[in-house]
């Protein structure tokens, strides 16, 4: 999911930026965007989404988190360096583990 695929000026779907960041740190807010994707629709994503992979570059790191819709599910970390984005391996890898063990909720 690209969040701003979901048009941040929409905001009966309550996803946005500022959410998806203070969810990487705030079991409370991480709950409020598992809610929101679950409960996301439009015409493109009718069944709303089962994950979301957040991004985050810190201190020479890229960190990948990956939330479920499910908020009984814990969010994922994967951490690679910033100089590993040249190689799509290393970057594909990391996004698996971040998203890999998440649940699918609804099918396709």
């Amino acid at each position: 999911m690209n969040i701003e695929d979901i048009r941040f000026a929409d905001k009966r779907h309550n996803i946005t930026a500022d959410l998806a960041i203070a969810a990487i740190t705030n079991s409370r807010q991480s709950a409020r965007l598992a809610k929101a994707l679950a409960a996301y629709r439009d015409k493109a994503h009718p069944t709303g989404f089962d994950s979301a992979l957040i991004v985050d570059a810190k201190s020479g790191q890229i960190e990948l988190f990956g939330f479920s819709a499910d908020v009984s599910e814990k969010p994922y970390k994967a951490t690679i360096p910033l100089s590993a984005l040249d190689e799509s391996s290393r970057l594909q890898r990391a996004m698996c583990r971040a998203l890999g063990q998440l649940p699918v909720l609804k099918a396709p």
